[in-house]
């Protein structure tokens, strides 16, 4: 029984954060999608882009040539 609550207890620890590098996934491919239509859209031969939260970049790519 004791084995079981540590199990849980450490799964309930790590879930949150496998959601959140899911999400991160997510968020990512929709920057990607949302620059690609805008260069397109635009004509915008190129461009960079970095996301900063709390002082980390969480995403960072460029485009063009």
């Amino acid at each position: 029984m004791k084995r079981l609550v540590i199990c849980l207890f450490f799964f309930l620890l790590i879930a949150p954060s496998l959601s959140l590098a899911a999400a991160g996934d997510d968020t990512a491919q929709q920057i990607e999608s949302f620059m690609n239509e805008a260069l397109e859209k635009y004509h915008i031969p190129g461009a960079s882009l970095e996301v900063v939260h709390n002082g980390q970049t969480i995403f960072q790519d460029s485009w063009g040539q």
